[in-house]
């Protein structure tokens, strides 16, 4: 696909006004690249650089190092941005001017003809829904009607991309859902949009990529919120909330079943998690849902069950990308793809995991799990779990709840192929050293003892 916007090793620095101060780097060796007809989301805080990176691809500001492109043109060159429109994040225009008389005035900048001007006038008014209201004074709009008529001028010369600093910035509910359907019917036209924001809500809409600007634990943040959006996405009902109530949650819930039963999350597995590795970890924790039902009638195996699968994938991707250490997002990931018969993504996903995580051991167990159950091949199942068993004795904290479940997991798939095999022995040795993990040694020691009835004197 064609490239539209590149962005290769971007730096800009501003010097300091204080004498002997360092200078601000407000970008930091950033690349990028947006294709045609991509609605490409360029998320943030606020402070991280967003609007210091559209002004040098507007040409206001000149980079320290690095460059940037439009349509294969460097910025520095003013021909590059003939085919743009932009929108910034505060609009100031002639208050005495109606709509019409702001999109003529510039129309002649880009020298359009009049007739020309009058076809696409009615065109853009109408996509941004302000025909209704072209001859009106643009001080008497309300905030969300004058970002609209920014809208409609940076579409005046029918630019091919469109460059939209903060475009819901300081509009209503009502203002921000215009603004996104206006972004989708110009995706639908074909156009490229470029657009920043800091919300994630205004990205997980309307985007088909997204880059972060920020480094060390705001990409976690974003990672943790992605991750949880995958699950909402699987589920109905009440979802992850600031106003959920604390109170009727105590189950942090991952989709790991694709029953059809509505369900409550009920007993105190808070510390299956561990303690939280940072403070946005236990932030996190605050946005668990308390009451779900899982996805159509039957789960997930259905075609609709299977078109909300590949819903949630591209979020569960975005996870893994900013937060790589994250293991529980490749074991969802895998889970579904196996889910969706896709094996080899499945394997390739866990081992993708290994790489950034090696020898941990729910990855190899869900690897085991793979190939026990998806590729029946008892062997390699065997030696990545017994790979995993070691692996988690050498944990300094094996003892914990979480890591002594993953090795009850272990445990219990050892045994339960041993004794398929009808390898008694080495079943009951599995089940021996599984008692010693299980929260629950009375079942295990009813196993045991009904293998060795089996068995015999």
């Amino acid at each position: 696909m064609n490239t539209v916007l590149k962005i290769e090793k971007l730096r800009v620095e501003f010097r300091s006004k204080e004498m002997g101060q360092p200078s601000k780097v407000a970008v930091k060796d950033l690349s990028l690249a947006v294709t045609a007809g991509q609605v490409f989301g360029f998320l943030g805080p606020n402070g991280a650089g967003k609007t210091t990176t559209m002004n040098v691809l507007l040409g206001f500001i000149s980079a320290t190092s690095g460059d940037a492109f439009l349509f294969g043109t460097n910025v520095r060159e003013p021909i590059a941005r003939q085919r743009i429109g932009y929108l910034p994040e505060l609009t100031y225009y002639y208050k005495f001017l109606n709509a019409e008389e702001l999109l003529r005035l510039y129309a002649r900048i880009f020298n359009i003809t009049k007739a020309e001007t009058d076809r696409r006038m009615d065109a853009v008014l109408k996509l941004v829904e302000l025909d209704h209201a072209r001859k009106r004074l643009i001080k008497t709009y309300s905030k969300g009607m004058q970002q609209r008529v920014g809208l409609a001028q940076a579409l005046i010369n029918n630019p091919e991309l469109l460059i939209l600093d903060e475009p819901t910035s300081g509009l209503d509910p009502v203002g921000r859902m215009k603004v996104r359907e206006i972004i989708q019917r110009l995706k639908n036209e074909g156009k490229t949009v470029f657009f920043s924001s800091h919300e994630l809500g205004e990205v997980e809409t309307v985007c088909d990529r997204v880059a972060i600007l920020h480094e060390g634990d705001a990409r976690r943040l974003f990672a943790d919120q992605f991750f949880v959006k995958a699950d909402a996405y699987f589920h109905s009902g009440m979802y992850p909330s600031i106003y959920d109530n604390r109170q009727s949650f105590k189950t942090p819930h991952i989709a790991e079943d694709s029953g059809a039963m509505k369900s409550k999350n009920t007993g105190d597995e808070t510390a299956f998690l561990g303690q939280p590795r940072n403070g946005i970890d236990a932030f996190g924790r605050q946005f668990f849902p308390s009451v779900h039902t899982h996805l159509s009638e039957g789960g997930a195996s259905g075609q609709e069950g299977e078109a909300a699968v590949r819903e949630i994938l591209p979020w569960l991707a975005l996870s893994t990308e900013l937060d790589p250490k994250r293991v529980e997002v490749y074991t969802v990931t895998a889970y579904w793809l196996r889910r969706m018969n896709k094996i080899d993504e499945s394997e390739q996903e866990l081992r993708e995991g290994l790489k950034e995580n090696p020898g941990d051991p729910q990855l190899l167990f869900d690897l085991g799990r793979l190939f026990s159950e998806a590729r029946s091949n008892s062997v390699s199942a065997r030696n990545v779990w017994e790979a995993g068993l070691s692996n988690w004795e050498g944990l300094p904290d094996k003892d914990s709840d979480k890591n002594k479940f993953v090795a009850e997991k272990i445990l219990g798939a050892l045994a339960h192929m041993e004794e398929t095999a009808q390898n008694t022995n080495q079943a009951i040795t599995s089940l021996e050293r599984l008692k010693g993990v299980s929260t629950t040694p009375q079942d295990v020691q009813a196993w045991i003892d009904r293998l060795k009835g089996q068995k015999g004197p």
